[in-house]
């Protein structure tokens, strides 16, 4: 009975020291300052394991290995998550400041399972900075995953030259759009 009457009080203890801390202001959430280690490592378990829970009984495509699927999955990772996550040879190119920062996913993709790196893209984190993409398909989603999968076993210099491939690409097809839209006749409803 004594033990019991122990961990109740110190229970309860540790919750009004937490409402204290909370309720006070004191402990500093803003953007420039780092948690500490205690902070740090609460979150960090706490996001693996939340993630985790959340990825069980979702099953990868059998595709993620599919050249076609990996080449799509680049054209988004380009767009969508290297400005914030970086690319091999390439910083972030937002200009936002996050704490905490956006991992580079070269280093750290092979941490997370298949299942595990769609449930992030799709859901996001909270505050954390990183958006959910949930409006995206989950085919596209799933090809991102099979291109964030190949990122540690590329260079630099193999990504300059995708992301210049691609950018040419947009290039050509917007001047291809661009010269049809010109060539079309003025609509009887055109303001001019």
């Amino acid at each position: 009975m004594k033990v019991v009457v122990t961990v109740i009080g110190t229970l309860v203890v540790l919750a009004v020291l937490g409402l204290l801390v909370m309720f006070s202001g004191i402990y500093d959430i803003s953007a420039v300052s780092k948690h500490n280690a205690l902070t740090l490592w609460v979150l960090d378990e706490g996001l693996e394991n939340s993630v985790e829970h959340h990825a069980k009984g979702i099953t990868p495509p059998a595709s993620l290995t599919d050249s076609a699927v990996v080449a799509g999955g680049f054209r988004r990772f380009d767009r969508m998550c290297a400005g914030c996550h970086g690319a091999p040879g390439a910083q972030r190119r937002s200009s936002r400041i996050t704490y905490p920062a956006a991992p580079p996913l070269a280093a750290v993709v092979d941490e997370w399972k298949p299942a595990e790196l769609f449930w992030i893209t799709k859901n996001g984190i909270k505050m954390t900075g990183m958006p959910a993409f949930a409006g995206e398909t989950d085919e596209d989603l799933w090809s991102i995953v099979a291109f964030m999968q190949k990122l540690p076993d590329i260079q630099p210099e193999q990504y300059q030259a995708m992301h210049q491939a691609a950018m040419a690409a947009d290039s050509a097809s917007a001047q291809r759009f661009v010269g049809r839209e010109l060539q079309r006749p003025p609509t009887l409803n055109s303001p001019h």
